[in-house]
């Protein structure tokens, strides 16, 4: 029966590939000229869903206050961690299965690596779920205010989406389009906002109490989530994935492919007559190949779909778990910092404390997703090459290992330096001004680890992420009970700091050794000279960059006063021009000086043209 199976679906493979609409050369033309608009294009969602994704924070807090705004950011930890575990690694390995086995022509085996991982995501997404709702009593128990039970539970309803959201995201970005990805995070996101306002105006009109408005606003995530999905289905009905809509051939996943996942998933059996139909260029023997296709998802094709489950889990695990970094670091900060508090403080004092101590959370996090997101997006170019021409994709490894290096590090030095008009700005006040500078430091070490991690799984090395994990939040653990009872608050930026850049050094070592394997590295002497320039250079820059924020911000300080504006919105205004005005000199500085050559813009796609511009403005040597 299996050697049948396996016959007929080589059978159609072949006939598929028959009815191939574009060769594998002009594919991989297209996917290359394509990567670094994709990658941008991602980035840009990203940081455009996570700017909304900050605003949502400012209302909350401004209108509900420091324990509301606590509570939200103890329990949010725990929904992240879950859906970090079963979605970081997995999008991902379903873009890398999807690449290679397009590369190959296989596009029946790409609808099943995508049913695949739409059906393991579906299965963790429920038991994330039965785990935060009926734990939620001991959870808030746990974080040290009960208030926060309501929370947990509203939050768990997000998990019905939000995993199946993620493994199509990734399924397309493996066909190269990225359009679905960045148009579903900012719907998800657009919703989610909308849904959180909408249900803080109620509560706060009703007179609800902390606990249920904290609740109200994470409700807004089982919304953002469902409308990101629905999105997601329209985009894979239309034939939207590059396979598709460049061809007019059907996409290898549709709409109805992933409704028949959840039937599968849901009840364990299912009719052929539910199965998404594979149309091909000719309607000569269409149906045929369609009742073929559509055992793939069938009781037939359980065990191979198992098989390709198991194969996603294998290679999206280890990176997983080096993701998590980040919201482990928070959970752990939920279940240690409020408790640690609670020498001096009431439940309700220490929460409140906890809230301010948060304030900084979301523009880390800001750094981190849109350093990942370019990242992510390149994971699959960085397959091909790997496969092709290690000596390139070394090249590319150690470039995005230097350019998160350089944006972390320009986010934390402006995030230090502009901590109070950006404090005043989002929260009205100045309370614990010092604490976010601390943890605005920690830019660098999340651009770093977001990068590092995909990097690692694009390169092959998937073990290691899961160790690095272990030790940042044994770090951060033990840290927080040694300086959190004598420095409050601020003993937690602190160990926040030492625990984050430990797993980001480790980890971009850990890269950076990997990518050396691929390739061999130039002459000793001729890499530590090369090192120690652009050492020099990027320290100069950042010296340019904090000359420039500054005077910015003084510039825009003065003008604001001479307008008599308010202290929020004079504070926008220090913000606004430090940010545009140090951004500004730090790149013309990077350029200028030789951070990032000519050279190592050529690897990307279109860094040829890129590389002439910027040497014809006199920007780059």
């Amino acid at each position: 029966m299996a050697h049948t199976d396996a016959r007929r679906y080589n059978e159609e493979n072949e006939r598929v590939e028959r009815n191939g609409t574009m060769d594998d050369k002009e594919q991989q033309a297209g996917r290359g000229r394509g990567a670094l608009g994709g990658a941008a294009l991602l980035a840009g969602a990203a940081l455009l869903s996570k700017l909304i994704g900050t605003l949502q924070k400012i209302p909350l807090q401004n209108v509900a206050g420091d324990r509301v705004f606590g509570i939200y950011n103890a329990v949010y930890p725990f929904y992240q961690l879950i859906l970090v575990l079963a979605t970081a690694g997995l999008p991902v390995a379903v873009s890398i299965r999807t690449a290679a086995l397009l590369e190959q022509g296989d596009r029946l085996g790409a609808r099943r690596a995508a049913a695949a991982g739409v059906t393991l995501l579906s299965l963790l997404g429920a038991a994330g779920f039965a785990a935060l709702w009926l734990l939620a009593d001991r959870l808030a128990a746990l974080v040290g205010d009960p208030a926060a039970e309501l929370s947990i539970r509203a939050v768990a309803s997000a998990l019905w989406f939000a995993p199946a959201l993620a493994a199509l995201r990734g399924y397309t970005q493996g066909l190269g389009d990225m359009r679905p990805t960045a148009w579903s995070q900012l719907v998800e996101q657009v919703v989610r906002v909308a849904a959180m306002l909408l249900l803080l105006r109620i509560g706060w009109s009703a007179g609800w109490g902390d606990d249920r408005l904290a609740a109200g606003a994470m409700w807004g995530s089982f919304f953002g989530g469902a409308a990101g999905l629905a999105l997601l289905a329209v985009f894979l009905r239309r034939g939207a994935s590059a396979t598709g809509a460049a061809t007019g051939a059907s996409p290898p996943l549709d709409a109805d492919s992933v409704r028949g996942v959840g039937r599968l998933t849901g009840f364990g059996r299912r009719s052929d007559s539910d199965a998404a139909p594979v149309r091909t260029a000719s309607e000569e023997g269409g149906r045929e190949p369609a009742l073929r296709a559509s055992r793939v998802f069938g009781l037939s094709r359980l065990r191979p779909l198992a098989r390709e489950m198991g194969a996603l889990g294998a290679l999206a695990l280890p990176a997983a778990l080096g993701a998590i970094v980040a919201p482990v670091l928070g959970a752990i900060d939920a279940f240690t910092v409020p408790r640690l508090l609670r020498g001096g403080m009431d439940a309700a004092e220490a929460m409140a404390a906890f809230g301010l101590y948060s304030r900084g959370q979301p523009l880390i996090q800001l750094v981190a997703m849109v350093a990942g997101a370019a990242a992510g997006a390149l994971v699959p170019q960085l397959v091909r090459h790997r496969r092709s021409d290690p000596a390139q994709a070394a090249a590319l490894a150690r470039l995005w290992l230097r350019a998160s290096a350089l944006v972390g590090a320009a986010s934390a030095l402006g995030l230090a330096l502009l901590a109070r008009p950006l404090n005043v700005m989002f929260y009205a006040d100045a309370q614990a001004t010092g604490t976010l500078a601390l943890v605005g430091s920690t830019a660098l070490a999340a651009a770093v680890s977001a990068v590092a991690v995909p990097l690692l799984q694009g390169l092959g090395a998937l073990r290691l992420p899961a160790a690095l994990l272990g030790l940042a939040a044994l770090a951060k653990a033990a840290l927080n009970a040694a300086l959190v009872p004598p420095l409050g608050i601020a003993g937690a930026a602190a160990a926040g700091i030492a625990a984050t850049a430990l797993a980001a050094g480790l980890g971009a070592l850990a890269a950076a050794r990997t990518a050396a394997a691929l390739a061999p590295a130039p002459p000793a002497a001729r890499l530590a000279a090369a090192r120690l320039r652009r050492l020099a250079a990027g320290a100069l820059a950042l010296a340019a960059l904090a000359a420039a924020a500054l005077a910015g911000a003084r510039l825009a300080e003065l003008a604001a006063a001479a307008a008599s504006l308010a202290p929020r919105a004079s504070a926008a205004a220090q913000t606004l021009g430090g940010v545009l005005l140090g951004a500004a000199v730090y790149g013309a500085a990077l350029l200028g000086l030789g951070a990032v050559s000519a050279a190592e813009l050529r690897l990307l796609p279109g860094g040829e043209r890129m590389a002439a511009r910027l040497r014809r403005w006199r920007l780059m040597p």
